[in-house]
């Protein structure tokens, strides 16, 4: 569950901060926070699942699909924001199931890695096969 109070801290955060670069599209951040507390917590995302991720966020969930880890300075490069709003984002996408974090670079960057839902095994009847021979 999305603790409110951090959430209303990030977006205090983010409105206090510079866009990255000249020309930048504003309200990224907070349209993706908007966009991540709508969804529902998860015990891990599907890939079926990241296909109704919005932009960037899409695009952040198949290169580290690609790629198995992403570094929090990858991560808020590809989202075009901050490092501590991609690393807020991020954060929230821990709490929801979506994502997992680790501390593995040297610098003790965080690194992130999609945390995937468990298929359910579907057991078929034996019975199918006598219903289908009749």
């Amino acid at each position: 569950m999305i603790n409110m109070e951090h959430f209303r801290q990030t977006l205090a955060k983010a409105q206090k901060t510079q866009p990255v670069a000249e020309g930048e599209q504003t309200g990224v951040f907070e349209r993706l926070c908007k966009e991540v507390t709508k969804r529902p917590a998860l015990d891990g995302i599907t890939p079926i699942d990241m296909f109704g991720l919005p932009k960037p966020l899409n695009s952040g969930f198949d290169l580290i699909m690609r790629r198995g880890v992403l570094p929090l300075s990858e991560w808020a490069e590809v989202l075009t924001l901050q490092k501590t709003e991609a690393e807020n984002l991020a954060n929230m996408l821990v709490d929801k199931g979506y994502l997992m974090a680790n501390m593995l670079t040297a610098d003790s960057e965080p690194v992130y890695k999609i945390r995937f839902a468990m298929t359910r095994r579907r057991r078929v009847s034996g019975d199918i096969w006598n219903s289908l021979e009749t």
